[in-house]
């Protein structure tokens, strides 16, 4: 409630509205500044997507529609359909961003147009889900096709892809998706809940953060692969380990030993080491490979292979300590239906992190069984 003193007297407010501080921000500049990092930040991500149809997919069509194909058919669509789709969603969200922003005022809105865009995620779990197949199949064409490999060392990296290459291009919408939700958030933050866009954020931001975690669980689950694939590759005659829902947990090298006199005591049986292990633990099975170290002359490198030896699901696995004597320390003894193996590991903490990680997946494998 304002009053006047007097003409020559400045108008004074005996209760005065709660303003920041000098220098500081209200919720509602702050709310501003948000929206236009998140309609500047659109800007330049759908740039990078359409960098990935102009500088790659157009060249790549038209020589295939001239007879001069660099690659054919079916390896553009599945490397450029599903980022093509994206960039049709995308370019809508930016221009209703746009419009928002060039009319914008206090109590304006934008959690409509990001619920709008929540309802079209479907066009990037089809890139997730092809993401994998994407990278194969660049690798793929640029290994078997030196055209390929020309036209990308032609066009990585330059000014018109913002100096990156098409692989760091199709990382953008798994990034972009990680700060739609930090925008939200912010945007979330600086909305009173008495603004008619907070109910409309709220939901936007919901939604995300959902698809966030659904990202992260795909990003897990390949990891676990890709680390079965790489366990595998070292393996001499090794099975097949891709397999279900199977993942690697952990290994660890170990000696094998044999017991020479089993029929005494246990504090004075004598132990001969026969071989070096390497274990591979997997949420439903122990694999061990032996391991060979051989020397590279004139050099401290050393060659480590690894062959297959036995697989043990876990459910039939019986895992028993063998108590520290004089003649034997950090050792354990693992038996299956048909065999079992007497180890032991360097140092004391490795056996505690592997028994207790074995025994958690003996007691998962046998819950599941």
């Amino acid at each position: 409630l304002r009053s006047s003193v007097n003409s020559g007297v400045k108008n004074i407010d005996p209760f005065p509205s709660p303003e920041s501080p000098k220098g500081l921000l209200s919720d509602a500049d702050r709310r501003s500044a948000v929206c236009k990092e998140l309609l500047n930040s659109e800007k330049t991500y759908v740039r990078h997507l359409q960098a990935v149809a102009t500088v790659f997919y157009t060249p790549l069509r038209a020589a295939l529609d001239s007879n001069r194909a660099i690659i054919s058919s079916v390896n553009l669509i599945t490397l450029f359909c599903p980022l093509l789709d994206i960039l049709e969603a995308n370019n809508v969200f930016l221009k209703e961003l746009t419009e928002r922003w060039e009319e914008w005022a206090p109590l304006q809105c934008v959690g409509d147009v990001c619920v709008k865009f929540c309802t079209k995620l479907r066009v990037y779990t089809n890139f997730f889900n092809n993401y994998s197949t994407i990278l194969r199949t660049i690798d793929k064409c640029r290994e078997m096709l030196p055209a390929f490999r020309t036209f990308l060392k032609r066009h990585d990296r330059t000014v018109a892809t913002r100096m990156l290459s098409l692989q760091e291009l199709f990382l953008t919408p798994s990034a972009r998706v990680e700060e739609y939700v930090t925008l939200l958030q912010a945007l979330t933050l600086h909305t009173p809940p008495e603004h008619p866009d907070y109910t409309q954020l709220s939901s936007a931001l919901n939604s995300l953060m959902t698809y966030s975690d659904f990202i992260h669980k795909l990003k897990k689950s390949l990891d676990r692969d890709l680390r079965i694939m790489e366990a595998q590759s070292t393996i001499q005659s090794c099975p097949n380990l891709l397999e279900g829902s199977r993942y690697l947990i952990t290994t660890q090298d170990v000696a094998l030993l044999s017991c020479l006199n089993g029929d005494i005591a246990s504090s004075l049986r004598m132990y001969e080491h026969v071989s070096d292990l390497r274990m591979f633990l997997f949420n439903d099975a122990l694999m061990l490979t032996e391991k060979s170290v051989s020397n590279v002359p004139f050099c401290l490198a050393k060659n480590t292979t690894h062959t297959f030896l036995a697989s043990v699901a876990l459910h039939c696995l019986n895992l028993t300590e063998i108590t520290d004597t004089k003649y034997v320390r950090n050792a354990f003894q693992l038996e299956s239906p048909k065999r079992q193996w007497i180890c032991a590991t360097d140092r004391e903490e490795d056996k505690i992190r592997l028994l207790c990680a074995l025994r958690s997946a003996m007691s998962a494998a046998i819950t599941r069984n």
